[in-house]
C-alpha cells in the first residue's frame, strides 16, 4: 500500500470513528434516566456488558457469514484457475485475514473471481446485518416516553453509608 493511500485510508477511519460517540451516549443517558437512582451503576454497567457483548456477536456471526461465503465459492474459485495455496487462503478459515493478498494475484482473471467472491459473502453479510438492525428498529417501537428530570438527587453508597448507619445506631 503506497503512503498517499495509508493517509486516506487514516483519514477515513478519523472521520468515520469520530461520530461513534453519538451512537453510544444517548442510550445510556436514556437507560439513567429511567431506572432508580439506586440502580444507575447496575444499568450503567450492564448496558457496557451489553454492548460489548453485541459487538463481539456480530464480528463473529460478520466472521463466519464471510467464512461460509468463501468456502461456498470455492468451485468458482477452482474454475477461475486459482493455484492451491491462494485457493486454500481465500476459502479457509482466514479468508477474511487474507483479503489484502488479492492484489498480489497477477493474472486478472483470478484476480476478479476472487473479488467477486469476497463481494458475494459481503453482500450476504450485510443483507444478515440489515436484518438484524431492522428487529433491532421494530423493537423501538415498544420503548415508553420518559420525561428527564432535572431534579438532583444524592445516592449515598459504599463506606459513607455505611459510616452513617453505624453513626445512626450508635454501634
Amino acid at each position: 500500500m503506497q503512503v498517499s493511500q495509508r493517509v486516506e485510508v487514516h483519514q477515513n477511519a478519523a472521520v468515520l470513528t469520530s461520530f461513534v460517540g453519538l451512537v453510544f451516549n444517548p442510550p445510556l443517558i436514556a437507560i439513567q434516566a429511567l431506572v432508580a437512582q439506586d440502580d444507575v451503576a447496575t444499568a450503567t454497567a450492564a448496558n457496557g456488558f451489553l454492548r460489548n457483548l453485541g459487538m463481539s456477536m456480530g464480528l463473529v456471526i460478520g466472521g463466519v457469514i464471510i467464512q461460509n461465503g468463501m468456502s461456498e465459492q470455492g468451485a468458482n474459485l477452482h474454475a477461475a484457475g486459482l493455484p492451491p495455496a491462494l485457493l486454500e487462503e481465500f476459502t479457509g478459515g482466514d479468508a477474511a485475514a487474507n483479503v489484502a493478498r488479492i492484489m498480489d494475484i497477477s493474472d486478472l482473471g483470478q484476480r476478479q473471481a476472487v473479488q467477486d467472491a469476497f463481494a458475494s459473502s459481503l453482500r450476504t453479510m450485510w443483507i444478515a446485518m440489515c436484518v438484524i438492525t431492522a428487529v433491532g428498529m421494530v423493537s423501538s417501537f415498544w420503548i415508553t416516553k420518559s420525561v428527564l428530570s432535572k431534579d438532583h438527587t444524592e445516592t449515598k453508597t459504599g463506606l459513607k453509608e455505611k459510616e452513617e448507619g453505624v453513626a445512626r445506631n450508635g454501634i
